[in-house]
């Protein structure tokens, strides 16, 4: 495990959770506001050819100011040329990770952006696989929605009735870029056990103590809503 970080150090404080960080199998450039924040080297879990979930800040926010809702912003990115996007591999390489130690059960999975987009996804496809030992709960940071695994095409809400049917905390930020993205997948997951929680900044995950105070407290009730007590949550994340 890293070094805590301010959200974690703060889930400490309450929680004994072991977190297993995996960079993403391919380098790519970073978000400008990641970028500012972090050194990097950065990655992206998709493969090297697919497309940029996360469009240009301009594009983004034009799309964003004639959308109807959140589904019809991810329509209008779609015709911009997000027609589709295999997420197989993406779901592979979490599941071989996941897979690597027969005796390990994985709670919950977090994922920011492309990342919470790839556990969307991965977290559909067990479902409709009956995956033997499925995830408890998510955790999306500023994630656009998932892709169907058969046809790669973007899952929305009101042309699916595909769902997620586990805790969810969706960590969102109401100056990203890809905003209506992450409020997609918000509405893809089930309103009784999803909870949101916008920090107002752009794509990113902020430190703050007031953000951080915030989100660490949306996690603790994902997490509760996932078991009768949080603590039966005994494996890694």
């Amino acid at each position: 495990m890293r070094n805590k970080g301010p959200i974690l150090y703060e889930l400490s404080k309450t929680h004994e959770l072991d977190f297993r960080f995996v960079d993403g199998p391919t380098r790519a450039p970073g978000a400008p506001a990641i970028q500012s924040q972090f050194e990097g080297p950065f990655y992206r879990i998709l493969d090297e050819d697919a497309p940029e979930l996360v469009h240009t800040a301009n594009v983004c926010r034009r799309y964003a100011k004639a959308a109807l809702s959140p589904e019809d912003y991810m329509r209008k990115i779609r015709q911009h040329g997000l027609t589709e996007v295999n997420s197989t591999s993406a779901c592979d390489w979490i599941e071989s990770i996941t897979s690597q130690d027969a005796e390990t059960s994985y709670d919950g999975i977090l994922g920011f952006s492309e990342g919470a987009s790839a556990a969307a996804s991965l977290i559909l496809r067990q479902s409709a696989q009956g995956y033997a030992k499925p995830f408890k709960f998510a955790i999306f940071f500023c994630g656009p929605p998932p892709f169907d695994y058969q046809d790669k095409g973007v899952i929305l809400a009101d042309e699916s009735r595909a769902r997620i049917n586990i805790p969810t905390a969706h960590i969102v930020g109401s100056r990203d870029p890809g905003y209506l993205g992450s409020l997609a997948l918000y509405n893809l997951c089930d309103e009784r056990l999803a909870g949101l929680y916008n920090h107002g900044k752009d794509h990113t995950i902020p430190w703050d103590p007031q953000s951080t105070g915030s989100i660490a407290k949306e996690l603790r009730l994902t997490i509760q809503r996932s078991s009768e007590s949080a603590s039966e949550i005994s494996g890694p994340l």
